[in-house]
């Protein structure tokens, strides 16, 4: 039935409509006709409205059934007595009823018109209730919005005219400096967002909040920043469509969240954190320039002064040195740390012969075990294989990995270097017969400053950051690092590399060179803590 031919008849027809046993709509020519007020029966019991109109002659029985058309007479207000024709109509469930009075002066022709209009308005009639309960329930949503501390407005779509907006978001509106300054007469329902706020659209960051191209795609935890009173306002913005009945975008409903407080913290929070690592970047080359110095001037007492020194005072260079080292070592490790959480750590990677590097490194080393009479072995189950990796990091993680081994195996006992290839990976392990880790404390050690508390740590040197930066270079080589180890057998750490080349080459003759010209040195720095006056 289309809504004019609807409008239609209930302009004309005088009817009552009733549902469950109350009145809920009165038509105009109703009124005319009893000289009644709408005021004068919506909401009551019908029976008390009927005992109004037909006064004693009313029985309650005319309110149970349905009949297509009753001859019988009313009152009017002014108690005026009208001959009528009532027509009932029930609805399925008989909740609602339409009951219709027609002055006895109609054509027959009229009452068939009107008795066969009856059954279309009682079916509209329940189309209409539908439509006020829902208009019911928006009215009670509606208020809640407005009531909620939350900037909300519903929108059309794609015109971007409002619907409806609430109190909080008419207050946050008006006090952005990108609206209009007539903005407050122009927030209203019908008004497009572009004409209020059309610097908006300027920028493409906010457009996309508006621009949902999937149907029913919600787009959540959009940040966008605007100036509010001339300051930096963030909010976060979450949009909802909804859809009509053919699937299409119909509507938008924006809510806003003002989270400045949050993303300044973050902000202060990222300050203080680049203020902290240029102090230690800072901090640590002042370090380094004085311990360079010192070294360069030990190096000068040993070869110009040592035959004419006391056995007494190089005892003492021997410690100053040793010291010296132990803190370079620190340094450079403070360094690398800072350069690689700032996003500086620099790889140079070439394809080298990682089993050849490895067994350099160890032969190296055999001085500074045997000195703890300690015994290092080696073992590769690959004759040579090339992969690429940054041969001066490479060096740093094994020493370390090394340099822990022995400070913390018993004299007697054994540390194996293995390495063997495992699916389309190269894996370097480092095994020995040591203290071992608690199970509990191996999610520290990789950590900033991780230590095991035990008593053999303790009575050795160490600043619990090797490992931190053992683990971040790895990583950095597209690695992982993983530990196995029980407490008074051992641990085992293992290095695991992809296996790729890369462009550049790396020839033999440059691993001797590398070996001959930096190794030595990085050694007697990542060893500082083994050697013994």
């Amino acid at each position: 039935m289309q809504r004019g031919n609807l409008l239609n008849i209930m302009s004309y027809l005088p009817y009552l409509f009733v549902c469950d046993q109350r009145v809920i709509d009165i038509s105009r020519s109703f009124l005319d006709m009893t000289g009644y007020s709408k005021d004068d029966f919506i909401s009551k019991d019908i029976s008390e409205v009927f005992y109004q109109l037909f006064g004693e002659s009313f029985n309650e029985e005319i309110l149970k059934c349905a009949f297509e058309m009753k001859e019988c007479h009313i009152y009017t207000k002014s108690l005026q007595e009208k001959q009528i024709y009532m027509l009932i109509q029930k609805s399925k469930t008989g909740n609602e009823s339409i009951f219709i009075f027609l002055e006895k002066s109609v054509s027959d022709e009229e009452k068939r018109s009107i008795m066969a209009d009856q059954k279309k308005l009682i079916n509209a009639s329940e189309q209409i209730k539908y439509r006020e309960a829902v208009k019911k329930q928006c009215y009670q949503i509606c208020e809640l919005l407005d009531n909620l501390d939350l900037p909300i407005v519903r929108l059309t779509y794609p015109e971007l005219r409002i619907i409806e907006i609430n109190q909080k978001a008419y207050k946050e509106l008006l006090s952005l400096d990108i609206c209009k300054p007539n903005s407050k007469e122009m927030l209203k329902p019908g008004e497009s967002i572009y004409n209020i706020m059309p610097g908006l659209f300027s920028d493409g960051r906010y457009k996309s909040i508006f621009n949902i191209q999937k149907a029913g795609n919600t787009i959540q935890n959009s940040i966008i920043c605007l100036m509010k009173n001339g300051n930096k306002t963030y909010y976060n913005a979450i949009c909802q469509p909804i859809l009509n009945m053919h699937g299409k975008i119909a509507e938008l409903i924006i809510a806003a969240m003002d989270v400045t407080g949050e993303i300044m913290e973050k902000e202060e929070i990222k300050r203080f954190m680049k203020i902290k690592d240029e102090f230690f970047l800072f901090i640590s080359h002042e370090f380094k320039t004085p311990l360079t110095i010192i070294n360069a001037a030990i190096q000068a007492l040993e070869l110009v002064c040592g035959k004419e020194l006391s056995e007494k005072a190089m005892k003492f260079i021997r410690q100053i040195r040793q010291n010296s080292l132990r803190q370079l070592r620190l340094v450079n490790n403070l360094l690398e740390i800072t350069r690689a959480e700032n996003g500086y750590l620099k790889l140079h990677k070439k394809n080298v012969d990682i089993v050849l590097l490895t067994k350099e490194i160890i032969e190296s080393v055999l001085q500074y075990s045997r000195g703890k009479n300690i015994n290092l072995s080696f073992h590769s189950s690959l004759g040579k294989k090339v992969i690429a990796i940054d041969d001066e990091k490479y060096d740093r993680i094994l020493l370390n990995l090394l340099s822990n081994a022995i400070k913390f195996t018993p004299a007697g006992k054994n540390i194996f270097v293995r390495v063997y290839s495992k699916e389309k990976q190269v894996c370097i392990e480092v095994k020995d017969e040591g203290v071992g880790i608690p199970k509990q404390k191996q999610s520290l050690i990789f950590s900033m400053f991780g230590q095991v508390d035990s008593s053999l740590v303790r009575n050795t040197e160490g600043t619990g950051i090797g490992l931190f930066l053992v683990k971040m270079l790895v990583n950095a080589m597209k690695g992982k690092i993983e530990i196995e180890s029980e407490e008074g057998i051992g641990s085992t750490f293992t290095i695991i590399l992809p296996d790729e080349k890369c462009s550049e080459n790396y020839s033999h003759s440059q691993v001797e060179k590398s070996v001959d010209d930096r190794l030595v040195r990085m050694i007697e720095i990542e060893l500082s803590d083994i050697f013994r006056l």
